[in-house]
This record gives structure tokens, sequence and C-alpha cells, in this order.
């Protein structure tokens, strides 16, 4: 990887003789075919039965492996990060608590905004332009008491390499829900994902997108690129059926976003295309 120049000379058919330089970059890191980011996953297994090992799986090896070796308490949402090179693990968290690659805790690490009965509790997003950096979004919703999404920054160049929370539970997205289930009517949903916007190469750095349901009506989509978290992309969607609890994904093309909602005497996902390019929502369909 780096810069290149290449310089012909020769001798034209005139016979004049001519010397010509092409420039190129080779890039390598966040361009790689298949990011191994995701090759461990760590689940939680500590919570009502503390004698029961946290279960994972190990997708390293040429045939997946189970893991036995977490620390992580978790009753429903949780994530994990690996080398985006090389699969080995980096951190995981139950947006909670974080613990490094030798299931420590980390510095810093305790005390996140999440909840240990939110559905998706927590996301991690590589931050943009520097590869030691990574957001973690937490999000507790309608049963746990913070009311709405938070973020931390994990900064892995810290601790001997094995990482260190630097920021703590900065504002993400807290509403005013008027639908919110706390006198402060702060956001009650439990949903949280993400997506790729662009992958990044060593000309431009990646680029992400980040879509919660904000409140009963509106959707939030937010780019996070180098320049940091931008301003959300609003999309209203009516929906009287709405209901706390609940999944979120978006397709791996990126083109459909999915929500999953039950309550109200409706059970429904929510199904809608997705615009990669400008973060908006649109054509819902029930399913």
């Amino acid at each position: 990887p780096g810069p290149y120049v290449v310089t012909l000379n020769g001798t034209g058919n005139t016979g004049c003789f001519f010397s010509k330089q092409l420039s190129f970059i080779v890039c390598s890191g966040d361009t790689l075919p298949v990011s191994k980011s995701d090759n461990n996953w760590y689940f939680g297994g500590n919570y009502f039965f503390p004698t029961f090992d946290a279960a994972g799986i190990n997708f390293n090896p040429s045939s997946p492996v189970p893991l036995t070796n977490g620390n992580q308490e978790a009753l429903e949402g949780c994530a994990t990060m690996s080398d985006a090179d090389n699969g080995t693990l980096l951190f995981y968290t139950n947006g909670i608590n974080v613990w490094d690659n030798t299931h420590a805790v980390m510095p810093n690490g305790t005390g996140l905004f999440g909840g240990y009965s939110t559905s998706q509790t927590a996301l991690i997003v590589p931050f943009p332009g520097n590869r030691n950096l990574y957001y973690i979004i937490t999000g507790n919703g309608s049963t746990d008491i913070y009311k709405g999404y938070y973020y931390s920054i994990v900064d892995m160049s810290l601790n001997g390499g094995k990482g260190d929370v630097t920021t703590k539970n900065t504002v993400f997205f807290t509403g005013p829900c008027p639908e919110a289930q706390s006198a402060a009517a702060r956001v009650s949903h439990e949903a949280l994902s993400g997506t790729v916007k662009y992958k990044g190469d060593c000309l431009r750095p990646a680029e992400y997108w980040v879509i919660i349901p904000a409140c009963k009506d509106t959707f939030k989509t937010f780019l996070i690129n180098s320049a940091g978290i931008n301003p959300p992309v609003t999309t209203v969607a009516p929906d009287n059926n709405y209901n706390g609890a609940g999944y979120s994904c978006v397709s791996p093309d990126g083109n459909k976003y999915a929500i999953s909602q039950y309550g109200g005497g409706t059970n429904k996902i929510r199904l809608f295309d997705f615009d990669r390019n400008t973060g908006s929502l649109t054509n819902e369909k029930h399913i």
C-alpha cells in the first residue's frame, strides 16, 4: 500500500523520445474486500444464572467454533467488535459495561447508559478516519431508566492496546417525545441499527448511517463521518400502534430497513425503502 509513480520512456514512430509518468495510490485497510470486524460474537449468559458461561461464536476458523470465555451479563442486547484486518477480538459490551480482549472490564468501562432489558442496547461504529477509535451508541427504552440514546468512545491505542473508554454517555438523542413513559417525555423505543454509507479507502474515510425510531411518528437517521455525528435526517411515518419494544435491522445491501413492533392490538414488521445517499425512509409496508 502507498503512493507509486510509473515512468514510461521510449521512442515514438517519428523518432522522437518521450517520457510519461502515471501516479497512483494503492489502498488497503478499510478497502479490504471482506472486513473481519464481525468475526467474533459474544452474547450474555450470566444475567439470571451466574454459574452459566456467556456464550459466543468465533467465525475466524473455516468452521465456526463456540466460545465460552466471555464475562458478559446481558438479558437482551449486546455488541462485539473485532479487528477488521485479522478478526481478533477487540472488545464487547452489553451497553452498560465494556470488556476488552482479555475479558477484563476496560478502564472507565462501567456505567454506560444502556439497559439490561433493552432489545438493541448497543451499536459499535468505527470512527471514520481513525482506526483506533470506536463509538459505542447505547439505547435504553420503554423499560429502562435513562430513556434515550447516548454515545461513548473507545480508544484502542490506550491501556497497552487493550482500550480505554475516553468519552462516556454523551447525548445522542433523548427527545422529547409526547408519548414517552417518563415525566421528562424522553424516547421510549428500544431499536437501534446502522449500515455503511461509504466503505472508505485511503483517499476518503468510511461513512455510516445510524437509524433510530426517535418518537412515535418519526425516525431519525444520523450520518457519522470524519466530521463526527451530523444533524439527523427526519422521516415522518405515523403509526397509531406504536410500542416501545422491538428490533430493527438494515438489509445487507443497505436498501431496506425493517423494525418489529407489538402491542396495541397489532403485531407487525414495518418495512421501508432506505436511501443510502440521503438517509430517508420511504414506501412503508406492513408484514
